[in-house]
């Protein structure tokens, strides 16, 4: 649940939210077959707010619209996530993560993955600006993943730059003078294979998102919320790995909501293509 964007916060005591996939599914008679819609609830959440910042969180995902799948308790420190456990159906723990707040902050973030051959603990430390300054990810293959963070800091703003010392990778983010992403690059053994571009308004709405050339756009309503999107999927999944795509498929994702009388959805549909495809109904508590 994005609780960024909610209005009025401060008179919130609570948000439920309900995730729906919509699925297409054929009826069959005597005498015809009818196709028919069938929304089908995959996630649900709830947060607890104190004095307009959220205080604790839970979260349901579901298989086949009942079947529980997994569940995700969630602990705050003054709106700061401090800790999270993920559960499977049964209860057993997936993964768990702590953060260690100093001074308002996250300065150290510990997560623990637990399968069915090992655990893999990540952990990841930041500087007092914010700075990732370590990133380390061991398996239970005993293989170690370990990034090195640096900073420097333009006219324009700051570049962030990501090296893997197993990999021959490297990652640089440019930022302007507000702090927004502005480009995004990949470098494999040497040689750039991905820029991605952002572009901002003067609301400082990300408006279009350049990926390697291919153009991405948004659009937004007076509430501040996407109402139009034009992406490629294709280029959003890709990791670098495979070869990039020449000719990706465009799609077409529009918006439609429901307000209360603070600015807040309390419904929203989502149409891929045309097609009617995802419903979130949400539930808000005022004082």
């Amino acid at each position: 649940m994005n609780v960024a964007k909610l209005k009025n916060v401060q008179n919130i005591i609570s948000v439920e939210e309900t995730d729906y996939e919509v699925k297409t599914e054929i009826q069959r008679g005597w005498f015809s077959n009818k196709k028919c819609q069938k929304e089908t609830k995959v996630f649900a959440s709830k947060v607890l707010f104190h004095n307009g910042k959220p205080l604790k969180g839970e979260s349901l995902s579901f298989s086949d619209g009942t079947l529980l799948k997994n569940r995700t308790v969630t602990n705050y420190s003054s709106g700061i996530l401090l800790n999270e456990t993920i559960y499977d159906g049964n209860g057993k723990v997936l993964s768990t993560r702590e953060n260690e707040i100093v001074c308002g902050m996250v300065r150290r973030s510990v997560c623990r993955e637990n399968s069915y051959d090992g655990v893999r603990v990540t952990t990841t430390e930041y500087d007092s600006h914010d700075h990732r300054t370590l990133y380390l990810s061991v398996d239970y293959h005993t293989y170690e993943q370990n990034y090195e963070w640096t900073y420097s800091r333009n006219f324009e703003g700051e570049v962030h730059t990501c090296k893997n010392k197993v990999k021959n990778e490297r990652e640089e983010y440019y930022y302007n003078g507000k702090g927004q992403l502005v480009k995004y690059q990949i470098y494999k053994n040497g040689v750039l294979i991905n820029t991605t571009l952002h572009f901002y308004n003067m609301l400082g709405q990300e408006i279009s998102t350049s990926i390697n050339g291919w153009e991405e756009q948004i659009k937004y309503d007076q509430y501040g919320n996407e109402i139009w999107q034009k992406w490629y999927p294709e280029l959003r999944w890709w990791n670098g790995d495979d070869k990039f795509p020449t000719s990706p498929i465009e799609a077409i994702s529009e918006f439609s909501y429901v307000y209360d009388e603070f600015g807040n959805w309390t419904e929203f549909r989502l149409y891929r293509n045309g097609k009617y495809n995802r419903l979130r109904l949400r539930k808000i508590l005022y004082k």
